[in-house]
């Protein structure tokens, strides 16, 4: 029997990058087709914290305030920096879809990356499914929480009041970071979408 391999990296920072796509696509080459992508999309505020608390914890670059409202505050006064824009998923996307063929990604909302259990109407778990995605056996119902921890902090209805939080889910919407805009990318694209079997090309419905 033969042995083959295949290399899987991880890190955020790849979609948020203006510049991976192209490089990836120029260091592959001919080859580049037989790239496999998967996507976590988490909800845009969510994300924003959890970075920033890792930042705050761990990093030794840290992010603006004491707190995540003060973060958050600063933000909404036009003060936007690399955490708010590592949640404008919409031009994320679209970079990476101009650079490789959109068949090429599976888009997994981040909740079911979590999971032990499989989506409706799936037979593996989302790692599962992205393990079988790279031709290898899936792995039963293994689940992201199996191979990545996550990070202690307070949930977004105790730290941030509605009104800041309305205030900046607006200022998400304008620079991408909305679910209508990235559905209206992902109704235009051949990316498999795990967990969703509504009308393929229906916004809305994706949304």
């Amino acid at each position: 029997s033969q042995t083959r391999l295949v290399a899987w990296d991880c890190t955020p920072d790849y979609l948020r990058n203006a510049n991976s796509p192209d490089r990836l696509s120029h260091f592959y080459g001919n080859l580049r087709h037989r790239l496999q992508f998967a996507i976590l999309l988490r909800s845009p505020v969510a994300r924003m914290q959890s970075a920033w608390y890792m930042f705050k914890n761990f990093m030794p670059i840290k992010p603006f305030g004491k707190t995540f409202v003060e973060y958050v505050e600063h933000v909404v006064h036009g003060h936007r920096e690399w955490i708010f824009e590592g949640s404008s998923y919409a031009p994320q996307i679209d970079r990476w879809f101009n650079a490789f063929n959109s068949s090429q990604f599976i888009v997994v909302p981040f909740r079911l990356a979590y999971s032990h259990s499989p989506a409706r109407g799936n037979r593996l778990t989302a790692i599962g499914r992205v393990v079988k995605r790279l031709g290898l056996d899936s792995g039963g119902g293994r689940s992201l929480s199996d191979v990545a921890g996550k990070g202690q902090h307070p949930s977004l209805e105790q730290e941030v009041p509605p009104d800041l939080m309305s205030r900046l889910n607006d200022l998400l919407g304008k620079y991408g970071g909305s679910a209508r805009e990235v559905a209206e990318i992902l109704a235009h694209s051949n990316a498999e979408l795990y967990g969703y079997w509504g009308p393929r090309n229906n916004a809305r419905s994706i949304a």
